[in-house]
């Protein structure tokens, strides 16, 4: 899984991060999400180790930090047995933030 974040300052441009996971049968990156609630220029984004969690922690540095929780989905197609063709996705819960500092937040570590 890769996140991608954006400094694009531009009104037009909306969502500022988009996720990316790895599909085997293909052995290409696809796009599996994008957060539209971060609309600020991302200074800095870092995943949390895994540490055997069911899920992923993303940490994101805008103007404050932001913490979302990436659960992998998998839905099914045809009889109900995992193939090739299932998709994979994810849910993402909002954690949290922190802000209000008065200055942008540079760097996130984790």
């Amino acid at each position: 899984m890769i996140a991608v974040g954006s400094d694009d300052s531009s009104p037009n441009a909306m969502a500022k991060v988009q996720i990316f996971e790895y599909n085997e049968n293909t052995r290409k990156y696809a796009k599996a999400e994008t957060l539209l609630t971060v609309t600020d220029p991302v200074h800095d984004i870092a995943f949390a180790p895994n540490l055997g969690r069911s899920f992923h922690i993303l940490a994101i540095a805008t103007k404050d930090v932001r913490i979302f929780t990436l659960k992998p989905v998998r839905i099914m197609r045809g009889t109900g047995e995992s193939n090739e063709s299932d998709m994979a996705h994810l849910s993402v819960s909002y954690g949290g933030w922190g802000g209000g500092y008065g200055y942008d937040i540079d760097m996130v570590c984790m």
